[in-house]
């Protein structure tokens, strides 16, 4: 599977993961936890507290962004791709950002070959 098939794959397993949270209202059940996992188009981690003070108290950054990785637009729309983020469960999170770093070896490799053969 070529790069860009295997980042349009990761892309749609992490929106799937995402919707999977959303209720009939149209609210992410997830923002109803102690603890709420975002996980960024950049690879950042984040948590902040969630239930009824979501989205008004600090974020805490978990896992940095992934150098020299380009963005991935996911399903919440920040500014830019690398501020667009999901909302899923640590593990996900982390499992997802795991895919990403590799996603961005397979660049980095392919960029280093494009520069020795040219």
């Amino acid at each position: 599977m070529s790069i860009e098939e295997q980042k349009r794959q990761l892309i749609a397993d992490i929106e799937r993961a995402h919707l999977l949270y959303i209720d009939v209202s149209g609210k992410h059940k997830l923002v109803h936890d102690s603890l709420v996992c975002h996980l960024y188009g950049d690879g950042t981690i984040t948590y902040t507290k969630g239930g009824h003070i979501y989205g008004q108290r600090s974020v805490q950054n978990i896992a940095p962004s992934i150098p020299d990785f380009i963005p991935l637009l996911l399903p919440i729309i920040g500014s830019a791709p690398a501020y667009s983020y999901a909302i899923l469960s640590d593990a996900e999170c982390f499992g997802f950002r795991r895919r990403m770093l590799y996603l961005a070896e397979r660049m980095a490799h392919v960029s280093q070959q494009n520069i020795h053969y040219s």
